[in-house]
């Protein structure tokens, strides 16, 4: 809720507290991905590039290490979208195809639509 009102430095809070304590507690591992997520998106939308690359690092760490695919694809999908933003088109078009492959996998249409969107504006800006 704190995210999507964009009261961002709660939500970084939060989060934060969220993922440093989930060694304790038993939670859904797909929520520990998603809370990476979720922090990489906040720092990505105040531009806070390196923070946001560092969340989603760890929860696609996190996704390979529970085997869950899809977060896997979401995943590489956000940070290719960052690649794509730092002109590192190659680096974008390997992570964006990979989302895509992934998300129809798993008939996630709306975010290959996303990722194929992309894709073609990376095509168009090179």
């Amino acid at each position: 809720l704190l995210y999507y009102s964009e009261e961002y430095e709660g939500a970084v809070k939060y989060f934060s507290k969220f993922v440093r304590n989930v060694k304790r507690i038993k939670v859904n591992q797909g929520l520990i991905i998603s809370s990476y997520n979720t922090l990489a998106l906040i720092f990505q939308k105040q531009e806070l590039i390196d923070s946001a690359l560092f969340y989603y690092e760890k929860g696609l760490a996190e996704a390979f290490l529970q085997k869950h695919r899809l977060w896997e694809g979401l995943l590489k999908g956000n940070i290719g979208t960052i690649r794509h933003k730092q002109k590192r088109y190659e680096e974008a078009l390997t992570l964006l195809d990979k989302d895509v492959e992934i998300s129809l996998e798993y008939k996630e249409f709306g975010n290959a639509l996303q990722s194929l969107t992309q894709i073609i504006q990376i095509h168009l800006d090179q």
